[in-house]
Parts: C-alpha cells; sequence; structure tokens
C-alpha cells in the first residue's frame, strides 16, 4: 500500500475531509448530488460522498497522486477521475512541485521550494459539464491559491452548493472576501467557517 494512502487513510483522513468540506444544515452532500471535487488529493473528500452522490467527478493534475486515488477508488462506477487542473480557459500551465505532495500548485508554493514543474491541461468546469449534459450539485474547490481562476471556470453553472477552502495560498494572500462579493453578486448566501468558505442557492 502506498504511504501516503495508508497514513491519510488510516488516521481518520475520510472523515476529516467529511467535516471540513461540510457546513451541516447548510452546505453539505446530499443523496442524488453531482459532485465536485477539484484538488482531489488521495480522493479522501470523493471517498466521504461516495455512498451518498449520485456521482462524483475528481480533478487531480498530479500523475503520483492520481495513482492514489485509483487505488483507493478502484472500480466504482459513480466516480469520474480527471487527471487535469481546473482554471478560468481551456489551456496548459506550468504545475509546480513542492516537496509536499499537497502543496502542487500553478503558483509558487507556500510551503517549500519548487522542487520541479511539469506542464499540466487545465480545463473550465463549465466546458467540462457542458459536454457531458450534467450540472453540478456541490462543488468543492481547494486549488492552491487559484481558486477564482477555478471559480471563473463555472461560467453561468450555478450549483446549488460550493465548498471552497480560501486559505491564503494565492500568494500569501486569502481571495476569500474577493469570492464572498463575487458569490453574493449571484444571489448565494455565504458563511464562513475560518478561511472556508460555504455559499448556497
Amino acid at each position: 500500500m502506498p504511504l501516503i494512502r495508508y497514513s491519510h487513510i488510516s488516521f481518520g483522513y475520510i472523515e476529516i475531509l467529511k467535516r471540513k468540506y461540510s457546513l451541516p444544515g447548510f452546505v453539505e452532500v446530499e443523496r442524488g448530488d453531482v459532485v465536485v471535487d477539484c484538488g482531489a488529493f488521495v480522493g479522501g473528500f470523493a471517498m466521504s460522498s461516495v455512498n451518498v452522490a449520485e456521482s462524483v467527478h475528481l480533478f487531480e493534475p498530479s500523475a503520483e497522486n492520481a495513482v492514489c486515488i485509483r487505488e483507493n477508488l478502484i472500480n466504482d462506477a459513480k466516480v469520474f477521475i480527471n487527471e487535469f487542473g481546473l482554471y478560468n480557459e481551456d489551456a496548459e500551465k506550468k504545475l509546480n512541485h513542492s516537496p509536499s505532495a499537497v502543496e502542487h500548485s500553478i503558483l509558487e508554493p507556500d510551503d517549500g521550494i519548487i522542487l520541479a514543474t511539469s506542464t499540466i491541461t487545465v480545463k473550465r468546469l463549465d466546458t467540462y459539464f457542458n459536454n457531458l449534459g450534467v450540472i453540478p450539485d456541490f462543488v468543492k474547490i481547494e486549488a492552491e491559491g487559484v481558486e477564482i481562476e477555478v471559480f471563473e471556470g463555472l461560467g453561468l453553472l450555478r450549483p446549488k452548493k460550493i465548498a471552497i477552502d480560501a486559505s491564503p495560498e494565492r500568494n500569501g494572500e486569502s481571495p476569500i472576501d474577493e469570492l464572498e462579493t463575487r458569490l453574493n453578486k449571484i444571489g448565494y448566501e455565504c458563511r464562513r467557517r475560518g478561511f472556508m468558505l460555504f455559499a448556497r442557492k
């Protein structure tokens, strides 16, 4: 078993992520939801959602992390593993690799030096879902500083529930105020818990 898979899942990682991206009674995965897991890492949040959701769409540009996702969520027909990043355009970008597998970013990693770079594909969420003919219900975004760009990639899609990790990873700043302003303008009610931003239509 890969060490990263063993260490995270053995110590309650799935339950931790379920709680992190839920605000009970306001934003949480509900039965029949189409769920987006942006920044899926090794699939912990998806694993907490798959038994309830209609489908879970994971987006993870790191090839090493994607290997772990496939081992953790093997042979589940409701799971769609996408080995590319999300952004506000359909393009190719440079991914900066950090010593920590959770810190790889299109921006400079906020934890440690850049060990290497690789070229990755990025897509807009509306491109992805318009091609499927599906509308997401729950969108979780953890994008190591490019949460605004991922949000912009929704275009005219209006998921019922959004959970965003808006930690200060955007060149040392948090985008939480700007994201809340944008969400309010398009009719979302927002609530905060630390740097977590929850929004509901």
